[in-house]
């Protein structure tokens, strides 16, 4: 059997990871949703510092449907605003099931 290669996860790749989530954010292409199949199930790994982070950028970028100016342009791409919101939810999950397991 074959050795895989691993990345260790450590504060710069997370640094990096959050930099690829704000690209992420500002794209209506497959990168988000790559970005978003990638990360999901890798939540359970990340930092809190960068889960918080997640929160924030997310919470800037997934306004209210009505405020004009958001990552998604006018009219909102909904599709990628769903999929930015479960992100979102998975994300607050990640952090409650923390909270409630520490």
């Amino acid at each position: 059997m074959r050795k895989k290669n691993t990345v260790p996860l450590d504060e710069e790749l997370e640094e990096m990871l959050a930099y690829a989530m704000r690209y992420c954010l500002s794209r209506a292409s497959y990168a988000p949703a790559s970005f978003i199949w990638y990360m999901t199930p890798m939540l359970p790994l990340m930092s809190e510092g960068w889960l918080r982070l997640c929160l924030r950028d997310l919470g800037e970028a997934l306004r209210p449907l009505n405020e004009p100016a958001g990552p998604f342009g006018s009219p909102p791409d909904m599709d990628l605003f769903q999929r930015w919101s479960r992100f979102r939810r998975d994300v607050e999950n990640e952090l409650e099931r923390r909270e409630h397991h520490e």
